[in-house]
């Protein structure tokens, strides 16, 4: 099954990094500014037109600022240290200036949580807030406590709107997300009745198929007591029955594979697995295109690998080539087969025919481009190996068809010797 990614919108890196800079600038810029237009008679005059003080009351801010990069992992805790900062400046007369970092914390708090967390939280940010003015002790303490806690009530508001937006947007991606998945599903459970209808034609088909062509040939063969007096003959009646029954195994072999595959459980039973070819497995493909009147050759040139991955590729391109030979070409009498094994453990094969081309005038003047559906499965399972497979007319003098295979070194093994 595939999985869906949920995008959330939250900020992203540049966010986390803007909010604290963006403060951090605008706290050193006020307290600049405030150590120019601040008056005398003004409770901050002394603290401002100290060096050391100011110094270190910058230093404080640039904290402040960076603890709000922990925001979105620890909101409660950055509350916590923005709460002490703000109680510390109040009685300095900076609680001005701690204020933004402490809404920013609460904001950050009301996002990540919900319910009573919410609430406390704001409680305890307006109290925060109304530190210095109770310490004052005004004349008129509602009319001192409005600006301080007006701003909580709005970051509040406002933070629960955004949290609850995004939750919708959170469970709109979800519902989304699901519906993607369950198109996946549905996708792949037509698929498995797909394969699983063909797999039952082909038991039908091909399965009885070559069951009858068993029977037949081996009730000929009883007929004539074992023997044609034909040894080409015999050869030949031999070779397909061996073909078929071999024929038959793979068939069943595949289908319940197949079977297995839409069941879940293929990997159970490794029998279900097709066997390995190996590089001697050509002779009877071989054995059976000679007994079909060609003249069949193989020849090797230097070192076979130990590369079971690289013969079973070679394998399939030699029989498919040899198959596609004998059921579409023209008059051919001979089939060349080379397998070059090189020395960086790469091999090629090339198998070669003195054909025409069933269906066309001439010999080669409607070629096909990349031969039939096995040769096109071939070649791109050589291509995700790294190799490269090509067909057409053959280059020496056009006479007949060649397909050309190139297979590199597919085992450690092999990459290693």
């Amino acid at each position: 099954m595939s999985s869906v990614r949920i995008e959330s919108g939250r900020p992203g890196r540049v966010s986390r990094w803007a909010v604290p800079a963006g403060c951090a600038l605008l706290l050193v810029t006020a307290l600049v500014m405030q150590r120019i237009v601040v008056r005398p008679s003004d409770v901050t005059y002394r603290f401002m037109h100290s060096n050391g003080v100011l110094a270190a009351l910058i230093a404080g801010g640039l904290a402040g600022c960076a603890v709000l990069l922990w925001r979105r992992e620890r909101p409660l805790v950055v509350l916590g240290v923005e709460s002490l900062l703000a109680l510390a400046a109040g009685p300095l007369g900076l609680d001005s200036f701690a204020a933004p970092l402490l809404l920013i914390a609460y904001w950050s708090v009301v996002l990540a949580s919900s319910g009573l967390v919410t609430v406390l939280s704001g409680v305890w940010t307006a109290a925060v807030m109304l530190g210095p003015v109770v310490l004052a002790a005004p004349a008129n303490p509602l009319l001192e406590s409005l600006p301080r806690v007006v701003p909580v009530l709005l970051v509040g508001v406002v933070a629960v709107a955004v949290r609850a937006r995004r939750e919708v947007a959170d469970a709109r991606a979800r519902e989304l997300a699901e519906q993607r998945r369950a198109a996946v599903l549905a996708g792949q459970r037509d698929a498995a009745r797909r394969r699983s209808r063909i797999a039952g034609e082909l038991h039908d088909s091909v399965g009885h198929g070559l069951t009858t062509i068993i029977a037949l040939s081996q009730g000929i063969e009883e007929r004539l007591g074992g023997t044609t007096g034909d040894p080409d003959a015999d050869r030949a009646l031999a070779a397909i029955i061996g073909v078929a029954r071999d024929s038959l195994d793979d068939t069943r072999t595949a289908l319940r594979a197949l079977a297995a595959t839409d069941e879940g459980d293929a990997s159970s039973s490794p029998s279900l697995t097709p066997p390995e070819r190996t590089w001697e497995d050509i002779r009877p493909v071989l054995d059976a295109a000679r007994a079909a009147g060609c003249v069949v050759t193989l020849t090797e040139t230097g070192r076979r690998p130990e590369d079971a991955r690289q013969a079973e590729l070679c394998f399939s391109v030699t029989r498919e080539a040899v198959t596609n030979a004998l059921r579409h070409g023209v008059a051919v009498t001979r089939i060349g087969v080379a397998w070059d094994h090189a020395r960086d453990g790469s091999m090629t094969a090339v198998i070669t025919n003195d054909g025409g081309v069933a269906g066309t005038a001439q010999p080669w003047t409607a070629r096909p481009s990349a031969g039939g559906t096995g040769l096109r499965r071939l070649g791109r399972s050589l291509r995700e190996a790294g190799g490269s497979l090509s067909a057409g007319p053959s280059p020496l003098d056009g006479a007949g068809w060649q397909v050309r295979a190139v297979i590199p070194a597919l085992s450690l093994e092999a990459d290693t010797r």
